[in-house]
């Protein structure tokens, strides 16, 4: 635990240093029981699925600036893992934060990047390998996992790029049966709040 507590400081991860000292989560071990597990919660694709067509790979309707691009990879938070491609988010916030021609370069690629695979133009044989995730699965303390899925760090930056202009909707329209899209540090709040308003109260609370 200590060592994994230092590397969250180093990467500036104070929330993530403080849950892991604070949780008693762990990851479930790799064997068939897990893997079913995991499988229930996440059902194949039906057969009779029906997904609109794609758009045609000549029109090109979605359009983001640079300065959308910057906001989104610095809104990233710190100490998120990486996932199959191996590029941690903060590799790109380290990369456009710095001045000169090869950070606005890269930014300008993000930029032609995310406006390409939201308008669907990525070819399907690719798709599996950008569009999917690391499944992995968390001890609860009721005995069964929660599936937690880390996908790569392009996918997740276009995800998150298209969906910041609905948040304002989807935080009224989620409100408050669930927290955790639109809200800030919502999930985190939650988890401060849940043990005062269902255990004891603790000591420095009640201290005068």
């Amino acid at each position: 635990m200590k060592r994994l507590v230092n590397q969250k400081l180093s990467d500036f991860n104070i929330k993530g240093a403080l849950e892991t000292l604070s949780g008693n989560s762990s990851f479930a071990n790799p064997n068939e029981e897990s893997l079913n597990t995991l499988q229930q919660k996440h059902p194949q694709t039906p057969n009779d699925l029906k997904l609109p067509p794609l758009p045609d790979a000549g029109t090109s309707s979605i359009c983001f600036s640079t300065d959308e691009i910057r906001a989104v990879i610095s809104s990233f938070p710190h100490g998120l893992g990486a996932g199959p491609d191996g590029l941690w988010p903060q590799h790109l916030k380290d990369c456009i934060s710095t001045s000169g021609d090869a950070s606005t370069f890269l930014l300008t690629c993000l930029t032609e990047l995310v406006n390409y695979l939201a308008n669907g133009h990525l070819p399907t044989d690719l798709r599996p390998f950008l569009y999917g995730a690391q499944l992995h699965g968390l001890c609860k303390s009721n005995g069964d996992l929660r599936p937690i899925a880390i996908g790569c760090t392009y996918r997740r930056l276009v995800a998150k790029v298209c969906l910041r202009p609905f948040l304002p909707r989807l935080h009224n329209l989620l409100l408050p049966s669930q927290v955790g899209v639109g809200t800030p540090l919502g999930m985190w709040s939650c988890s401060l709040r849940h043990p005062l308003l269902h255990g004891p109260t603790p000591q420095w609370l009640s201290s005068p």
